[in-house]
């Protein structure tokens, strides 16, 4: 799997143009839980990893990813996905591929709660 997430866009702008039209007047609400929530995620995902408890990695990756499909944030989704499915693999030598795939994902997220500032007026 590859950690060069710099041709995924951080944002995918029509998914992003849906959710506010779905949305409407809830979309900042629900752009601020994603924000709050996915912290938490991340959270779990790096204390999981440090403590090399595998299992417990799948569960925030995999909601992490689908909150992100659906919010427009893509690169964050991707890097989750991959995350994922190192996690699902069990192999103890994944703990060390999966740190540099964490720390891709917090620059990630950071960038995302960047770019998505104009979307939440």
């Amino acid at each position: 799997m590859s950690t060069d997430m710099n041709r995924t866009p951080i944002l995918d702008e029509t998914i992003i143009a849906e959710a506010k039209q779905m949305m409407q007047a809830k979309f900042s609400i629900m752009a601020q839980y994603y924000f709050e929530d996915s912290d938490g995620y991340i959270a779990a995902i790096r204390d999981s990893i440090a403590h090399q408890r595998m299992d417990e990695v799948v569960s925030p990756a995999h909601t992490l990813k689908s909150s992100s499909r659906q919010m427009g944030a893509l690169r964050v989704s991707e890097l989750a996905k991959q995350i994922e499915h190192l996690a699902r693999d069990h192999a103890n030598s994944n703990v060390a591929r999966l740190a540099p795939l964490v720390s891709e994902l917090e620059v990630a997220f950071a960038e995302t709660k960047r770019a998505f500032v104009p979307h939440q007026s």
